[in-house]
């Protein structure tokens, strides 16, 4: 099991609607995986499901890269990196860049930690970007030093890449990935000890995976937080009179421990700032339980106040070195003052289709392994070419040569999408 610990991450396979993804993962050498590229100061492996990159001794600014990554940009619009960057002297600064229409390249940058020996995603948004359209082929991602100063790095030094996948949508929403399913989850750990954070597999309902704090040592109340990354948006804002509701699974195993479940709001109105509810302590047992937590957001203040959005985090206390907590299945939604659900993310895991598609390169028909609830076929312009409902294949025969992405969509609202080349 990989250790991670997450930094910025988006949400797959969950909630209200399917995450279309274009993956490349690294566990073989086979396309797609080998377009990835050493552009300078790097050289490259692919082993044990990583792209290894070694920084050679004299690097300015290690850049790696591919010019025939073929992505639809107008279908995925969001950009996850994960990677380790386990040496002190590892860079401070990522960017990622692509073609710019009238020339040049459009740089998208942030700060990135080193000296990890865990793995962190890191997500660039692209959504309201101009530039990203059409077929995207040349992506970059450029290793500088905070600031987006130069970074030169001596031999020895090495970053490992796990996977890097390109998104259909974001969730920007109020509790990310609760089943925790997916190791792209969002959330993060705060922690002024050695605490550990893991997507542990097996340990959640049912045999699932689940979310899996590690204490090292006892705990004083706000030593650990872990906190989901997104902020939900209200469409419009909310007032006092409304109430945020939360129903998580809770098990711990070793010495006793408590949790607590808190809101985070920013306010809307001229106060400026945020406003945080903190829910009262409960104490896991040996195995699951169901936990619940209601926050009117009224704070007791004579002003009524508005708020614009919410996100969450849970903290921990007690325990010792033998102590283990585990969060899985977090359902929310929020209510109005009448008890009606504005929002709900009920418990829903959304698996990914399994279906082969053959054969690929294509020149007439199109096959699926089985039944297909829709399909779609986009153009390299990101336009519709075809649509068809409930079918085991398609007839591609009358369209131009050239490369298509398969959108493979399944009664649950999954999907996944794929290249293919027509011949």
């Amino acid at each position: 099991m990989k250790k991670i610990t997450f930094f910025i991450v988006l949400l797959v396979s969950f909630g209200v609607a399917a995450q279309g993804t274009y993956t490349f993962d690294f566990e073989n050498s086979d396309p797609p995986n080998d377009v990835w590229t050493v552009n300078s100061g790097l050289t490259t492996t692919i082993s044990g499901g990583d792209l290894n990159l070694a920084l050679t001794e004299a690097a300015s600014n290690p850049v790696f890269g591919t010019t025939t990554a073929n992505i639809n940009a107008e279908l995925y619009r969001y950009v996850a990196i994960s990677l380790k960057n386990p040496s002190a002297a590892g860079p401070t600064y990522l960017r990622m860049s692509f073609p710019k229409e009238g020339g040049g390249r459009k740089y998208i940058s942030f700060d990135i930690p080193n000296f990890h020996s865990d793995y962190k995603t890191h997500v660039f948004d692209l959504s309201s970007e101009s530039d990203w359209e059409y077929t995207m082929n040349d992506i970059k991602f450029h290793f500088k030093s905070a600031g987006n100063t130069d970074y030169n790095a001596g031999a020895g030094v090495e970053i490992n890449v796990s996977e890097i996948v390109f998104h259909e949508v974001s969730y920007s929403g109020y509790v990310q990935n609760p089943a925790f399913e997916n190791e792209l989850t969002s959330w993060s750990l705060d922690t002024a000890t050695a605490t550990e954070f893991y997507i542990a597999e097996g340990e959640g309902v049912g045999g699932s995976k689940a979310a899996e704090i590690a204490f090292d040592g006892i705990l004083s109340s706000g030593d650990i937080k872990l906190e989901n990354n997104f902020t939900y948006e209200f469409e419009t804002d909310i007032p006092e009179t409304y109430t945020l509701a939360l129903d998580y699974n809770h098990k711990a195993t070793g010495t006793a421990a408590e949790v607590q479940v808190c809101f985070k709001l920013n306010y809307s109105d001229g106060i400026g700032g945020t406003k945080t509810f903190y829910q009262g302590w409960v104490s896991p047992g040996a195995t699951y339980a169901v936990s619940s937590s209601n926050r009117l957001l009224d704070d007791g203040d004579i002003a009524d106040n508005t708020y614009k959005s919410v996100t969450v985090f849970f903290r921990a206390k007690g325990g010792d070195n033998t102590t283990i907590a585990y969060l899985d299945d977090i359902v929310t939604n929020i209510k109005d003052e009448n008890g009606d659900e504005i929002l709900s993310i009920p418990f829903k895991i959304i698996e990914k289709p399994e279906v082969t598609l053959y054969p690929n390169p294509v020149n007439n028909v199109l096959n699926f392994t089985e039944n297909i609830e829709k399909v779609e076929l986009y153009n390299v312009l990101g336009q519709k070419v075809i649509s068809k409902t409930n079918t085991n294949s398609i007839d591609v025969s009358y369209i131009e040569k050239g490369a298509y992405i398969v959108r493979i969509i399944d009664q649950n609202g999954a999907s996944i999408s794929q290249r293919i080349l027509k011949k």
